[in-house]
């Protein structure tokens, strides 16, 4: 009767826990593998430590921090200025185990990697752009000349008073400083190089060979470099000088450096024996020592224009136009090194059928170009395009400056096809294809995959000419063509975009953001040049082809649109105040922003697989594209429970399950025994109480919770009493049987010794 309780109490608990498990809401949202890279400016290292700072004004990123040699990067931005610009980092340097860094908001170090930042006292009125350390000393210089640091860059005094021909209140404008043995060299801007043989109270000119005083006067000498008792500048246009053992005089060293580019250096890298150049003609090296001259190196892969060299270890890092690359062989060859560097801006998402997904990445932050995955998000690939290419009847297309290309070959390969003025926008509906261009603000459709264009007639609104009609957004139904403006509300097609006539929607608010599924029509309201006279006023809908339009926002909290997009009948919107979904043709909204923290901005939705996607536009994080799956299943039970099914009381056991990866694992143990580690991890650790009962392990994902594992446990107390009195015979006959015992205690084993010769049986 006992055994038979004990299996009705334990049913009981298991169907009790059955029904009461509690089903999530599915999936969240989580960021995909990229794309990354991003506008970086300089490089720095400290101890492991690489340190990359961006560029981009408002849209700079600040500090990436690399720990294991730039494979993977993250932000270090703690405490640096939220002021304008304030992350736009111009140099690094490193003395007394701190990090310095010059920003566009000043100077700051830190005293533990990067981790957090302090602001130094420095009152130059132009923020530096090099460094040099000298031992315990810091040279910071710049268009407000040269500052010194004696206690390791908190605090920075002027030292500007005493170069030669240079009078107060004017200062030097450095470009460049190093020290060569115990004399410092300064190249600055029009006014030659000085160098100093008493670091740095006093400076003399040193521009023999040069050019003269009027050449001087334009010239330019960005990039300093010593190897041995020589040192070489790179200059603005003038190639590339040398000056001999310290001596007075420059010899012009271009021999091997064509005219153009290749004589404005970016950057200047002394490497060994070696004296490397970058510039947009590409990497120039020639040995450091002898005659001077410069060879191409045939760098791979080809097309990476670099812009900065630096030595780290054995390996060179180099910033490029797109983003940062590493070579081990001495500039050779070059491999991609911006993984996880969210400096990007993502700006387009689109499915471009099949598996292939395209992201477009803001102009000027990182130049532009587009990536695709075909794996929905798991890796991108860069492409060899700026721009956002189109899918259209199997081609691609994308504009450059001189005009459309189109790509046969999934974008290996482009030509050239077509000249317009500024495209901004491509679209399609059937077999026509569709640009809009903005110079003149108007609409070009073709319908011979872009051989040939014909313009669309727009309409006259009040005066105002179609070139005066900006298109922010377009949609179809497969027979009408709906364009959001700017200006003038929605614009409809009926004849394949030939001709358009207005919809019922007028008004000065834009139209960021169109979407039909063919029964209804929606329209985005966005203020979309941050106009402070403009209100956006939400969704609007119509049921009748945009003869008349209703307003759709209830539960919308940011009336702000962005992007639009169906998946089957689902309806997703993009705000400012992030994502939110409708499953009743936009009567209600619900937030669905599980994941992101803090809300996003997303400007571009998009549908591809069993996945949508999103950006988050905002200038002051970067912004890889996020994903959220749209279906799923819950875990399925977990394996067996490894541990102890009777530990001792107060003892620390283990228990576990096989992981599965995105599977959470909620715990769950008798009401006296206690978790001590792992606690939401397919592994725990326990403190093992005296109550007996069932160990639960319920696995759960972002679907819901998948059905449970357990374990009975009866655990034995940990303070067994001495046994009693041994029962058996005290005088026993040699070679005869016996039998001895104690009183028996639940869950107690005992462990029994015999004289020797006797034998236990």
């Amino acid at each position: 009767m006992k055994r038979i309780l004990q299996f009705l109490t334990l049913f009981s608990v298991v169907w009790t826990l059955l029904f009461s498990l509690k089903v999530a809401n599915g999936q969240t949202w989580e960021e995909t593998n990229g794309p990354f890279g991003g506008p970086v400016n300089c490089f720095g290292e400290n101890n492991s430590y690489l340190f990359a700072g961006t560029s981009g004004g408002v849209f700079a990123k600040g500090i990436f921090r690399s720990a294991d040699h730039g494979a993977t990067w993250s932000n270090a931005n703690t405490g640096l200025s939220s002021a304008s610009n304030g992350k736009d980092i111009v140099a690094f340097t490193s003395s007394g185990g701190k990090m310095i860094v010059s920003t566009a908001q000043g100077i700051y170090y830190s005293v533990n990697n990067g981790d957090t930042w302090s602001v130094s006292s420095y009152g130059g009125q132009y923020y530096p752009t090099n460094f040099l350390t000298v031992d315990t000393i810091l040279y910071c210089v710049g268009s407000s000349g040269l500052y010194v640091s004696l206690d390791y860059g908190m605090t920075w005094t002027p030292q500007n008073d005493s170069f030669e021909g240079i009078v107060a209140p004017a200062l030097p404008e450095i470009r460049s400083i190093v020290l060569n043995d115990t004399i410092m060299y300064v190249g600055t801007y029009h006014k030659g190089i000085f160098r100093s043989f008493d670091k740095g109270l006093t400076w003399t000119t040193v521009n023999g060979g040069l050019g003269t005083a009027l050449q001087l006067n334009s010239r330019s000498f960005n990039h300093l470099g010593i190897s041995g008792t020589d040192i070489f500048v790179g200059t603005s246009g003038q190639g590339v000088f040398r000056l001999i053992n310290n001596g007075t005089t420059w010899t012009q060293e271009v021999v091997g450096l064509p005219t153009g580019f290749a004589r404005s250096p970016s950057s200047m890298l002394v490497k060994n024996d070696s004296v490397y150049i970058s510039s947009n003609a590409g990497i120039y090296a020639t040995v450091s020592s002898g005659t001077i001259s410069w060879n191409l190196i045939n760098t791979n892969p080809s097309g990476l224009v670099f812009t900065k060299l630096f030595a780290s270890g054995s390996d060179i890092f180099a910033i490029t136009t797109k983003g940062v690359y590493k070579s081990g062989d001495n500039t050779a060859n070059w491999v991609p090194s911006h993984d996880e560097m969210r400096g990007l801006i993502t700006t387009k998402i689109y499915s471009a059928g099949g598996t292939d997904l395209f992201a477009t990445t803001l102009w000027g932050v990182g130049d532009g170009y587009f990536y695709r995955s075909s794996d929905f998000g798991n890796t991108w690939v860069m492409g060899n395009k700026i721009g956002s290419p189109y899918l259209f009847n199997n081609f691609l297309f994308i504009y450059q400056n001189d005009g459309i290309y189109r790509s046969a070959d999934n974008g290996e390969t482009w030509q050239w096809i077509y000249d317009f003025g500024t495209l901004s926008y491509f679209y399609s509906m059937g077999n026509t294809l569709f640009v809009r261009i903005t110079c003149c603000e108007s609409i070009f459709y073709s319908t011979d995959n872009g051989d040939t264009w014909t313009p669309c007639t727009l309409l006259d609104l009040g005066g105002f000419t179609s070139n005066n009609i900006t298109i922010l957004s377009l949609a179809n139904d497969g027979t009408n063509i709906y364009a959001g403006t700017l200006a003038h509300g929605v614009l409809k097609s009926v004849d394949n975009g030939v001709n358009w006539t207005a919809c019922n929607l007028a008004g000065s608010v834009p139209i960021r953001a169109m979407a039909t599924n063919g029964t209804y029509v929606y329209a985005g309201t966005s203020n979309y040049y941050d106009d402070p006279n403009i209100q956006p006023t939400g969704i609007y809908r119509s049921a009748d082809f945009g003869a008349t339009w209703e307003l759709v926002n209830s539960g919308l909290n940011n009336l702000d649109v962005g992007a639009i997009e169906f998946n089957g009948t689902d309806l997703y919107a993009g705000t400012e105040g992030g994502v939110y979904k409708s499953s009743n043709n936009g009567n209600s909204w619900t937030a669905y922003n599980e994941g992101f923290s803090p809300i996003p901005n997303p400007t571009s939705l998009a549908v591809s697989g069993n996945y949508i996607f999103t950006n988050n536009f905002t200038t002051s994080i970067g912004s890889p594209v996020f994903r959220r799956a749209l279906s799923g299943d819950v875990p399925v039970q977990p394996s067996a429970i490894s541990g102890l099914s009777a530990p001792c009381s107060a003892t620390t056991q283990s228990y576990s399950v096989d992981s599965i990866a995105g599977v959470a694992y909620a715990w769950q143990f008798p009401s006296d025994w206690a978790i001590t580690s792992g606690d939401g991890t397919h592994s725990v650790s326990v403190t093992a109480g005296t109550t007996s009962g069932l160990v639960l392990v319920t696995p759960s994902n972002g679907w819901g919770n998948g059905p449970f594992q357990f374990l009975t446990v009866n655990p034995i107390p940990s303070n067994v009493a001495q046994p009693g009195a041994i029962s058996g015979e005290t005088g026993p006959i040699e070679g005869a049987s016996y039998g001895y015992s104690v009183a028996n205690q639940a869950g107690v084993t005992f462990t029994w010794t015999f004289p020797a010769g006797w034998t236990q049986t």
